[in-house]
């Protein structure tokens, strides 16, 4: 029972926990928690490996819409022979 001002209200309990509440929660805690995994691992690795970026490379690619496309430049020739 809450005693107000003026009126009193009862109020009753069907739950000790919000389940879910608590699931997001937990959904939340787990996705940080391998968020600094990730973070962790990868800081690792870039001071174990020395990463190169060729730049050059990025302009051949190309985003468009939700794919990803290469471009070709290589300009490569075939001599095709027939054996008569």
């Amino acid at each position: 029972m809450i005693e107000g001002d003026t009126a009193c209200y009862v109020a009753k309990v069907t739950s000790l926990n919000d389940k879910t509440a608590t699931e997001t929660k937990k959904q939340s805690m787990i996705t940080d928690k391998q968020d600094k995994y990730y973070k962790k691992v990868l800081k690792k690795w870039k001071k174990e490996e020395k990463i190169t970026v060729h730049k050059g490379s990025w302009n051949k690619i190309s985003f468009t819409k939700l794919s990803v496309k290469a471009k070709d430049t290589s300009t490569t020739e075939t001599n095709s022979t027939s054996g008569n």
